[in-house]
């Protein structure tokens, strides 16, 4: 019986073990397939909210076709918004190569609301023996994608076009190239992340294929490496090392006007094996822009080391949306040749291919060797179309300090999906420096150059009012489109003027006590006047003051001069601008100039400078002078703020310092001497070194000397003074005040009490005097000394008591009392004892300070006694605890 018991469980352990290696064979069947993936999503253009998402997995074809293979159909896709939703293979599996099948899944899938939502695919499991991650066989594959939902925000992701199975040899530099290109026209920026496993988690054990652990070497010698171009998403690993499978994960971000819309991620696969071939390579193209409605022919050249025959194909964004625009001369299999290609593209431009960012050209040059596999080289040409520039723009003066600028009306006619309210015409001004800028491509910045004003593309003129006085102008203009495909024109050839040349300039403003000095000179052009007589007038009004004020000179020499004029020295600065007239009534007015106000305060060991000035002309620098002996301290560069700031340090301690400063400009008229000068005031201050030495206190001793016990002592309030002796600083540095603070015992829980110039302090109305004292000094920059010696003053505590009592009723020692009057006393514990230790009396009441202990109950006889006092307050925390033992007698 027992041995027809064990062949049955032989039985059932054999065919366990069977199930176990079908399952273990189906697992592997089935979990071990995939290869990469990707997804895409394209908006529905008539509803916002509903998308279309197309995940492309790529498969390896042994596993996912033929008898046993792993079913592939029923995927699903996880949205953000809470929901799932699954699909069948769309079409039949396609061989790309390379052992891979690619299959299709589509998803429509609506959104519930604006938002940014995200979308993500998982699926059980990558192939075996991928050399940069651990256990591949038993890693699951993730990716995602993010996109924006929103009426106002129309936006598909990006598609990714270049097969995501590629292969590379070891010693050889690869390259590859996603493809990429955004349907809105949206910039797009690529990196490298590392494979996930699952939402936000990266696969286990993942290395760089570029990894030390791999072997390789670089080209030049170094360390190998792997790397994406951000802007084209070519990749490059420089050199693969060892043969095998590895796996890397490229992130496609989107950007519109500089903000973020999304991005989908791609997992690729590249395999690595050993060969001789070496892989072609394609001659850069110079990245350019191109103005819309010409035609722009460029060559380009492949070359192959080792003389293989090479196919060129174009798999760039700009082969995709201008394919009615442009012309590609390139090379198929049929008519392929050994190298060097020469391959011509012709970009026939239109002004609805005008936009902000380029058009991405991506080549793909692989050769054909006869034994090795084949090896491919990217490039990516970068192609922007701008718009036409505005045409005859001239510039004029009137009413001699006006700009007057015209142009053609533009033509924007044959932008047939463009919308005229969304272009703009811009101009660009700068003052006396011209403007310089790279004239292909019109992002460059410009240098000295202000956007003057913006308007709409159907006005042809423009006036420039209240120019500056012999100072040379510089404009030019320019297109702007501001739909959502943006776009730009280049600049127009810049122009010159110089207006206002018949009014007095102002060559100095200098600011004397309580005057300030106006000197002028001639105009640059003086034949605008006529007769021999002229009327000079200054005209001048503070800052705070409403109207101007006005000083006329009558001359015939219109050479130059000055003017004196009185001023409040609390004003802080004064405007002022010359008119000369003729004596018939032909009359210019200059730019009205400031002076210069400087401040100054004195602070610890420096001088710290404020001025204030405002000006309309070119300023170069202020230069900071020491009167005294009028040296340069410093020059300054101009900012655009209106106050200007600086400091002057290390300065001796109590000495008068004092600073100048000079604000210089010019004109830029292109003549000679233009400069300006405006000189401040001088402004001096007493600088100090901030001393804050430290105080040796003391305090005026208490009463308690002439206060025995047995006296009547004085009741409160009571005071307690201390006094320090003056430091020994200098006068000028002597301190500002003294702070004194205050401690009712010596914890040192310091009070500030009081602030004093002099040098003591009475502490008064107190109910107990018992407390510690230290004093701080302080400058004039409310900066503390470190505190003095601390003094404390304490209080004259009593407590005695007597040793007999007689309770005998003569009235005299009838009650066990403290004698005389306890002082400063705030409880008392007390016991009486026996001569055997036990306690015949104990005083209930701790506050009954003056015990009142008759003895009755008890024989006459000697007792002994323990009273523990707690004093009031005392200086010393300590010394407010006391216990007294004695011994009474009692007699009756």
């Amino acid at each position: 019986m027992l041995l027809n018991i064990n062949l049955k469980i032989e039985k059932l352990k054999k065919y366990l073990f069977t199930i176990l290696i079908s399952i273990a064979s189906f697992y592997i069947a089935s979990a071990t397939h995939i290869k990469a993936g990707d997804i895409s999503a394209k908006k529905d253009p008539n509803n916002a909210f509903l998308y279309t998402f197309t995940l492309t997995i790529y498969y390896e074809t042994a596993r996912v076709t033929g008898s046993g293979a792993v079913p592939i159909d029923n995927q699903t896709m996880v949205f953000s918004d809470g929901t799932s939703q699954s699909a069948n293979l769309s079409g039949n599996l396609v061989d790309v190569g390379n052992g891979t099948s690619k299959g299709t899944f589509i998803f429509v899938h609506t959104f519930p609301a604006v938002g940014v939502y995200s979308v993500g695919y998982k699926e059980a499991n990558r192939i075996a023996d991928i050399k940069n991650m651990s256990e591949s066989v038993n890693t699951t594959f993730y990716i995602d994608a993010q996109i924006i939902i929103s009426p106002f925000v129309p936006n598909n992701t990006p598609v990714l076009i270049t097969s995501p199975i590629d292969i590379a040899y070891t010693g050889k530099i690869f390259k590859h190239n996603p493809g990429a290109y955004d349907p809105d026209g949206d910039s797009l920026s690529f990196e490298l992340i590392p494979p996930k496993k699952s939402n936000n988690i990266d696969v286990d054990g993942y290395l760089s294929p570029a990894d030390p652990i791999f072997g390789g070497k670089a080209n030049n010698g170094g360390a190998p490496y792997i790397s994406i171009n951000p802007y084209t998403g070519e990749v490059t690993w420089d050199t693969p090392g060892t043969q095998g499978i590895y796996n890397i994960a490229i992130k496609v971000t989107e950007w519109r006007k500089g903000q973020r819309l999304g991005y989908v991620v791609r997992d690729m696969q590249i395999t690595v094996k050993d060969g001789k071939n070496n892989p072609p390579k394609i001659t850069a193209l110079r990245d350019t822009c191109v103005e819309a409605g010409t035609s722009l022919i460029k060559n380009l050249t492949t070359t192959d080391p080792d003389k293989n025959d090479v196919i060129v194909t174009s798999i760039g964004e700009g082969f995709i949306n201008l394919q009615n625009s442009l012309q590609w001369a390139s090379y198929t299999p049929q008519n392929r040749r050994p190298t060097p290609l020469i391959g011509t593209i012709t970009l026939n431009t239109n002004c609805n291919l005008i936009r902000n960012q380029p058009y991405l050209f991506t080549f793909k040059a692989e050769d054909q060797p006869p034994i090795f596999d084949k090896l491919t080289d990217f490039y990516t040409w970068n192609v922007k179309v701008i718009a036409p520039k505005v045409k005859n723009f001239t510039v004029s003066v009137q009413n001699n300090n006006e700009a007057k600028l015209t142009w053609d009306l533009y033509n924007f006619n044959e932008c047939s999906n463009r919308n005229s309210n969304n272009i703009k015409i811009q101009i660009i001004r700068s003052r006396c420096d011209s403007i310089i800028f790279d004239g292909t491509c019109p992002e460059i910045s410009l240098p000295n150059a202000e956007l003057l004003t913006t308007l709409n593309v159907n006005e042809t003129s423009y006036i420039d009012k209240n120019l500056v006085q012999s100072t040379t102008y510089y404009y030019t203009i320019r297109v702007i489109f501001n739909d959502l495909q943006g776009g730009l024109s280049n600049w127009h050839q810049v122009k010159k003027i110089t207006p206002l040349k018949s009014a007095a300039l102002i060559k100095s403003i200098t600011s004397l006590d309580n005057q300030i000095e106006i000197i002028w000179k001639s105009p640059l052009d003086t034949s605008i006047y006529q007769g021999k007589n002229y009327d000079i007038t200054l005209n001048y009004k503070s800052k705070e003051s409403l109207n101007f004020k006005s000083k006329t000179i009558n001359t015939n020499n219109l050479t130059g001069g000055n003017f004196i004029i009185d001023v409040n020295p609390n004003d802080s600065i004064y405007f002022v601008n010359i008119t000369i007239a003729d004596q018939f009534g032909k009359s210019y007015t200059s730019n009205t100039l400031s002076s210069v106000k400087l401040n100054t305060i004195a602070k610890k060991s420096e001088l710290e400078l404020t001025w204030e000035q405002h000006q309309n002309i070119t300023s170069t620098e202020y230069q900071i002078f020491n009167p005294k002996n009028n040296t340069l301290i410093t020059k300054l560069s101009v900012s655009n703020d209106t106050v200007q700031k600086f400091s002057i340090n290390n300065l001796p301690n109590c000495d008068s310092s004092c600073a100048v400063v000079k604000a210089i400009a010019y004109y830029c008229s292109g003549e000679n001497n233009d400069t300006v000068v405006f000189t401040s005031n001088k402004s001096c201050q007493l600088i100090r070194a901030g001393t804050t030495p430290i105080l040796n206190l003391n305090i005026i001793p208490t009463i308690c000397a002439n206060y025995s016990c047995d006296k009547p002592f004085p009741f409160a309030p009571y005071s307690n003074t201390v006094f320090w002796n003056k430091p020994k600083v200098p006068l000028c540095d002597y301190p500002n005040s003294f702070n004194v603070y205050y401690s009712e015992t010596d914890n040192y829980n310091w009070k500030l009490i009081g602030n004093t110039i002099d040098t003591n302090w009475i502490h008064s109305g107190l109910s107990n005097f018992a407390g510690c004292y230290m004093v701080k000094s302080t400058n004039s920059f409310g900066d503390e000394g470190q505190m003095s010696n601390v003094v404390c003053q304490d209080i004259c505590p009593c407590y005695e008591l007597p040793n007999i009592i007689s309770p005998n009723g003569d009235d005299k020692n009838e009650l066990f009392v403290p004698l005389p009057e306890p002082r400063f006393v705030e409880s008392v514990k007390f016991k009486v004892y026996n001569r055997w230790g036990q306690v015949v009396y104990e005083l209930e009441d701790n506050n009954q300070i003056l015990i009142k202990w008759d003895a009755k109950g008890i024989s006459d006889g000697v007792y002994f006694y323990q009273a523990d006092v707690t004093f009031s307050r005392r200086a010393k925390n300590a010394d407010r605890y006391k216990t007294l033992k004695g011994w009474v007698q009692v007699v009756r």
